[in-house]
């Protein structure tokens, strides 16, 4: 995983919403979350419109497939 500028928090739970609309394969959300972990990816811990915590990861949304818009 790469740090950059166009990164956005999601949890386990919205990354897997996220994908359900380009797919039809079951998930559930330890085991994105073991998947994450072993990418590469961090857990971190944040404060949303609450004073509970939410753990999510910081990603970067792209396209379901990057190289169907690709020209050959």
């Amino acid at each position: 995983p790469e740090t950059g500028d166009n990164e956005s928090f999601m949890t386990t739970a919205q990354i897997l919403n996220y994908l359900k609309t380009y797919n039809v394969i079951q998930l559930s959300e330890k085991r994105m979350g073991e998947a994450l972990h072993k990418a590469g990816f961090e857990r971190i811990q944040k404060r949303i419109n609450s004073k509970n915590p939410v753990y999510g990861y910081r990603i970067k949304e792209v396209a379901p497939n990057p190289f169907l818009n690709r020209v050959v």
